[in-house]
Formats: C-alpha cells, structure tokens, sequence
C-alpha cells in the first residue's frame, strides 16, 4: 500500500514511510466506517447452556447464527427478542451494543457448535508483513486518504512560515480541499456499487407464496 502511495508522493524527505504509514492507518479507519469487513467465528457449545460471551470478537454488528454447525443444507437462526420467551425456539438474541453476549434458544449438547458471522471494522497493519484485510479493488480509497493527508500536511508546514506568500498557501488550501473532494467522491461511488450489488440474507418462505 505504500508503494502504491510513493507511486504520487515519491519525496521521501517531504513524506517519509512514517508518515504515510500513519495516513495509511488512519485511512483504514475512515474507511472502516463505510465498509466492514465480514469474518466468521465458531463457538464451542457448553451442553445445556444457552448463553456465551462475544466480549472477545471485534464484532460491529452480528449477521448470521449457525446452529448447530455443518449441518447441510445449513440451519439458521432467526433473530427474536429474548424477552418475548425464546426457550426451545430455533432462534437467538443478543445483549449490548455492539454485541457482547449471545442467547440461543435451543440447548445445545456436547459436541454442538454455532457458527456466527459477522462485521467487524478492518485491521490495521503492524508492520510491512501484515495482509491488508481491505479488498484490493478498495485500494484506489485508501491511496486518495492518503494523498489528501499528504496535502493537508505541505500547507500546514508552509502556513507555520510567516514569509510565505498568502497566493501560495490560498493555492495550497484549495488543493487539500480539492483532494478531500476527490476523495469523498470516490467513497461515495464504491457504497453505491456496493450497496447495488449487495448480498441477500437467509429468509424463510411463508406457505402463501413460493415465489419472491
């Protein structure tokens, strides 16, 4: 990802690996905000208990409950309210925001997993060996944050110059204002091809209609 940003900012005096390393990770994190990453986890089952902790997951928001696990086709859990009385329902509930605890209505037995999908926001590289969990096609985003940063950075240097021409930090400023324009551009044209191209959910078919 920083080679793909030297590709623009080639000063490595101007814009050292520091820097953009930083700008990297913060453009993760804005990007993070529009755009979850999807991840699964499995549970192992207590016998008879219907209750486990999530506390652990970096989870954002919960997708799917699978229970119990590798059946096939696979079984689902739909979503109801625990406090509308779950008991020996096929469901789940949550407690806390984001979810921190899982209630399933079913006992489980020994050897029974739940599987759960769910978002969670990207993971920031450690070091220059750390897999990017952002898709590759997502790239071009996370180069625009940083470039726009990068920009941002040039005129708050030369403003703290008091010699500097006022033309020239004007000119600086409408070019940060125009990098963050691109930027928010682009973001907003990839949550639209998402959003068109969006994945569906499980649903259970009523016996009215057979046809959705």
């Amino acid at each position: 990802m920083r080679a793909i940003a030297r590709e623009t900012l080639a000063d490595t005096v101007i814009w050292p690996d520091k820097s953009i390393n930083a700008w990297i990770a913060d453009g993760i994190r804005d990007y993070s905000n529009y755009f979850k990453r999807q991840t699964t986890s499995t549970i192992v089952c207590t016998a008879n208990v219907r209750e486990y902790s999530l506390a652990s997951l970096p989870i954002t928001d919960l997708l799917r409950v699978e229970f119990p696990k590798y059946l096939e086709p696979p079984r689902y859990l739909m979503f109801k309210p625990e406090t509308s009385n779950i008991i020996d329902l096929p469901v789940y509930d949550v407690r806390g925001d984001p979810p921190i605890t899982l209630v399933i209505g079913e006992l489980p037995v020994t050897g029974d997993e739940i599987e759960i999908t769910y978002s969670a926001d990207h993971l920031i590289p450690e070091n220059d060996d750390a897999t990017l969990t952002v898709p590759d096609i997502h790239l071009e985003i996370i180069r625009l944050f940083v470039i726009w940063q990068a920009i941002k950075r040039v005129e708050i240097a030369e403003t703290a110059d008091p010699d500097r021409l006022s033309m020239i930090l004007g000119q600086l400023g409408i070019n940060a204002v125009r990098a963050e324009r691109v930027y928010r551009y682009k973001l907003e044209e990839y949550r639209k091809k998402m959003a068109a191209s969006g994945r569906a959910g499980p649903w259970v078919m009523d016996s009215h209609d057979r046809i959705y």
